[in-house]
């Protein structure tokens, strides 16, 4: 015995109310195993996949690639083995069966067409919406072009196409007249400008200093003529830095939380576990993981489960809950040959370190000119929690621990 059941959108992290359909990995009539990957995804975190949670064939697409989607709502249903559980999301109708025969003249009910219309030739893609006013106005789909995902048709290419305009041709008169590309916001772009517009909102300030990275540098070297199949990276001697600072400044692994404006209610957050957010920059967009108890891991762990993150993050492949729960986040443009520069506050949190690029220097010493490898660290802080003497003194911890890194390797 089989039957159908709804798949809905699945919450996929905490703060989700909607999902967009990147891209459907099974067709109409596949098998799916559980487990087996289902749907590409786009949350208002990143975009990811998702795996089925039972067994069983797909036998209908209702949400298109590009629909975006509230939370439990359907976008597919499938055929499972067994009797039907009574607390299972039910099937709005079951498997349509062939068509029976009926008398001439008599009104046969409307059936429900797929969203996704096969022809023998190829698969047109078209939006519920569209597909429904195409059909009320006897236009071809084949006659339109669409401007949606991967050629999606959606409402307004038939009304242009009704009309005798369609939104590209209109778009490319206006590009060619202003010289200017225009595209709409993902919904990750879209969550970053706001998430930067309410980190801009804190009374922020920023302190910079200058620390030594000579000894970093050699004890790297050493690694490498030794044969070490691990050697830590310059910015992983930064990470564990900040870990161990931040055990001596509980004021930057704080947060500030605004209970009640009007009445001018606040709290303090006071965190003890020390989860790192790490900027990573991806093809598309920007990804922070978190390094979760940051304090507690070995040089070595830090560094590969650092890596790792890193590789996931530019893979797309993090899931909600390895970017959650940071107090403090590192971002490193060194790498890319950014000397000094000052990020913005991610929002609850207290502190955020722009790291630059290592550079040679010489500078006038005891005995005479000395050269040394400097690195440039910019703090930037919510002043609401953090005053400068504060911030100088995160600042001399970090340059402490970073010109003196033995300690580091304990």
């Amino acid at each position: 015995m089989s039957h159908i059941v709804d798949i809905v959108m699945p919450r996929l992290s905490d703060s989700m109310t909607e999902g967009t359909i990147v891209q459907w990995l099974k067709a109409t009539g596949e098998s799916v195993r559980m487990g087996e990957d289902l749907a590409e995804i786009e949350t208002d975190k990143a975009q990811m996949t998702y795996g089925a949670d039972q067994a069983g064939v797909l036998v209908e697409i209702i949400a298109q690639e590009g629909d975006t989607v509230a939370l439990g709502e359907p976008i597919a249903r499938m055929e499972v083995e067994g009797a039907p559980n009574p607390v299972e999301t039910p099937a709005a109708s079951p498997v349509p069966e062939a068509p029976t025969e009926q008398p001439a003249g008599a009104a046969q009910a409307p059936q429900s067409l797929p969203t996704q219309v096969e022809t023998q030739t190829e698969r047109v893609k078209i939006s519920p919406a569209a597909r429904v006013l195409a059909e009320e106005s006897d236009m071809p789909f084949d006659h339109i072009t669409g401007s949606g995902p991967d050629g999606r048709i959606v409402l307004e290419d038939v009304q242009s196409a009704l009309q005798g305009t369609h939104p590209r041709e209109k778009e490319a008169a206006a590009a060619q007249a202003s010289q200017l590309d225009t595209r709409d916001a993902t919904r990750i772009e879209k969550l970053i400008a706001k998430r930067m517009v309410l980190g801009k909102s804190a009374p922020e300030f920023a302190s910079s200093r200058d620390v030594r990275i000579d000894r970093i540098l050699e004890i790297r070297e050493e690694l490498k003529s030794s044969g070490s199949q691990l050697v830590p990276s310059i910015n992983d001697f930064i990470l564990k830095a900040v870990a161990s600072a931040l055990l001596d400044h509980p004021l930057l692994r704080s947060g500030w939380l605004e209970t009640n404006w009007q009445e001018d209610q606040a709290q303090i957050i006071q965190h003890q576990e020390i989860n790192l957010g790490m900027a990573v920059a991806t093809p598309s967009t920007l990804l922070v993981p978190v390094i979760r108890s940051a304090d507690q891991l070995t040089l070595g762990a830090l560094s590969s489960q650092a890596r790792e993150l890193a590789v996931q993050a530019r893979e797309m492949k993090l899931s909600p809950e390895q970017m959650e729960g940071a107090v403090f986040t590192i971002s490193n443009l060194g790498g890319m040959g950014v000397t000094q520069f000052q990020a913005i506050l991610v929002p609850g949190q207290a502190g955020i370190l722009a790291v630059g690029a290592a550079r040679p220097e010489v500078r006038w010493g005891d005995g005479g000119p000395e050269k040394h490898t400097l690195m440039n660290l910019t703090l930037t802080a919510d002043h609401r929690l953090v005053y400068g003497s504060h911030a100088a003194q995160f600042l001399a911890s970090l340059a402490h621990l970073l010109e003196n890194p033995l300690g580091l390797m304990l």
